[in-house]
């Protein structure tokens, strides 16, 4: 009898340890901002194949510069249309603007892949905004991302990945597909927005990553200089 007791014990231990251990939301999302900030800079090539309704566009090359925590410039030969959405994955901005809420837990090809419901934070006369976010429990990578910035509208993303220099895991190809409706809709009737695009593809390979050189700030400063 004895033997049996000692048995259910461990059970009921067992069982209270994994209710214990389980992950949270906000654990999940500062896993991956820890894995993100080992990045302090990059430059990287991309190469970008858009498909994009009404536009008759071409593929393109493009050099990227990234600078924590938000510090962005692109160097390009010509106009480049793409989402702003695309390169808003920074988990510290993400954290930011959202909070998170833990929706699922799932196995895909071997790894635990958690899905997350991030749900914008309270702004003044801004309507609530909402993403879902897939990210890879081994590598601390998001996989998937889908981008809902109005009722109608959505942005999906998803992500592969390689190794850089035997420690960085870093985006190797980006597919991403948006949807802003119809015609129909009110803001494609508002003056300016008459004709715009409403669906589209793009992909992007990323290339020649050049990881922590230590970026100068001049770089960023140019940017802003052009644009005044």
């Amino acid at each position: 009898m004895k033997k049996y007791s000692t048995i259910i014990v461990l059970i009921i231990f067992s069982i209270s340890l994994s209710f214990a251990q389980q992950i949270t939301a906000q654990k999940i999302m500062q896993n991956l901002k820890e894995h993100f900030d080992a990045i302090n800079d990059y430059t990287v090539t991309l190469d970008i194949k858009p498909n994009i309704e009404r536009f008759n566009t071409k593929e393109m090359r493009l050099r990227l510069f990234y600078k924590q925590p938000d510090k962005v410039h692109i160097e390009s030969k010509g106009f480049v249309m793409i989402p702003r959405q695309l390169f808003e994955t920074n988990p510290s901005q993400l954290l930011s603007k959202f909070d998170p809420i833990l929706i699922e837990t799932k196995k895909d090809s071997g790894r635990t892949v958690y899905v997350l419901r991030l749900l914008s934070k309270p702004e003044k006369n801004h309507p609530a905004l909402e993403n879902y976010i897939s990210i890879d429990g081994e590598r601390w990578v998001i996989l998937k991302l889908q981008s809902i910035p109005a009722e109608g509208r959505t942005i999906d993303i998803t992500f592969d990945y390689i190794t850089v220099d035997n420690n960085y895991i870093l985006p190797s190809l980006m597919n991403a597909s948006f949807n802003f409706g119809s015609d129909d809709d009110a803001i494609a009737k508002m003056k300016g927005f008459k004709g715009m695009p409403t669906k589209g593809t793009i992909e992007i390979r990323y290339s020649d990553y050049q990881v922590n050189k230590g970026l100068s700030n001049e770089i960023f400063e140019q940017k802003k200089t052009s644009k005044e």
